[in-house]
């Protein structure tokens, strides 16, 4: 291994090793290997792609670079990245163009794009809140499709074609989508439709779920509420209560491109 390359391994391992070891010490463990996972994952990105971008520049050096003049490079790195990391996050944090509040035990994240699939990453925005609980997890999920000046989509057809996607998808799972009477609900000064599924394999009930949909002004917006049977149950209340007290609203930076 040529020097350049062991020092970016040195430095970024040490450094990822050092900012992990003070993260947990002073803000103690993640609550599940979830948030442990995105933890090391974030420091691991934000450690190794300077230790990258400066073993590209060191390689071409003549003579190399000695071990300080790479560590005062690296950490000159780090601090830019991190910079532009968190511009990003800040535009990130921008207002949504829905309000909703959740009780203090509920993990909330703000999420790019409709779903995960990059196709998806510019069609909206969602947010997604769990709670792990002693009868299993629940998750609530506000998700808001752009929708385009003169756009008036029919929520029944869009609700129709989110449950058969899902019931598509789960069936190459070997699993089974019952699907409840879809109802009309008024909630939060909105006309809401409804549905209720519950997901089954050969083992029993996999989750239940409940999908509530409606048109706003500027997007198409779903919540959904996932969970264990039993923590669906118990969470049914709160999801009611989201969609009575829910606010949408439209900002400069929310609204999606005009059609051509």
């Amino acid at each position: 291994m040529q020097k350049p390359a062991k020092q970016a391994l040195t430095f970024w391992l040490s450094a990822a090793a050092l900012i992990l070891l003070a993260l947990f010490t002073w803000l103690g463990r993640p609550h599940t290997p979830d948030g442990a996972g995105e933890a090391i994952g974030r420091v691991l990105t934000q450690t190794g792609v300077p230790a990258l971008l400066v073993w590209w520049l060191a390689r071409r050096r003549n003579p190399l670079w000695s071990w300080l003049q790479f560590g005062s490079a690296y950490l000159l790195a780090v601090i830019a990245f991190a910079l532009l990391t968190t511009v990003g996050r800040a535009r990130a944090e921008e207002p949504f163009p829905f309000e909703a509040t959740f009780a203090q035990a509920w993990t909330v994240e703000r999420l790019a794009g409709v779903s995960s699939a990059p196709q998806d990453q510019a069609a909206g925005v969602r947010q997604r809140v769990r709670l792990n609980g002693a009868d299993g997890a629940a998750v609530i999920e506000i998700a808001c499709s752009w929708l385009r000046p003169n756009d008036h989509p029919d929520v029944r057809v869009q609700l129709r074609g989110v449950v058969k996607g899902m019931s598509d998808g789960l069936s190459k799972q070997d699993m089974v989508l019952d699907e409840g009477t879809t109802s009309a609900l008024s909630k939060g000064h909105r006309q809401w439709l409804q549905v209720n599924l519950r997901a089954h394999d050969a083992s029993g009930t996999r989750f239940m779920q409940t999908i509530a949909m409606t048109s706003t002004e500027s997007c198409l917006a779903t919540v959904t509420l996932t969970g264990t049977p039993q923590a669906h149950a118990l969470q049914s209340p709160e999801f009611a209560s989201v969609l009575d007290h829910l606010q949408f609203h439209s900002t400069s930076s929310t609204q999606p491109p005009a059609a051509n």
